[in-house]
């Protein structure tokens, strides 16, 4: 194996690991959101009970 090749060989590796952090990093946002979505839901749903309104 090349000096040549080597250096493709660490370039695909290093852009295959950025590939997986920023997938990693959405993953982590879509969750995050997910949460965020889920706690308001449980807020809004605890104050309609609250107020005797039901839909």
């Amino acid at each position: 194996m090349s000096l040549a090749d080597l250096l493709v060989n660490s370039l695909y590796l290093l852009v295959s690991l950025a590939d997986l952090l920023v997938n990693s990093a959405f993953t982590r946002d879509q969750y995050i959101l997910k949460s965020i979505e889920a706690a308001d839901l449980e807020v809004q749903l605890r104050n309609c009970l609250r107020s005797g309104r039901h839909f």
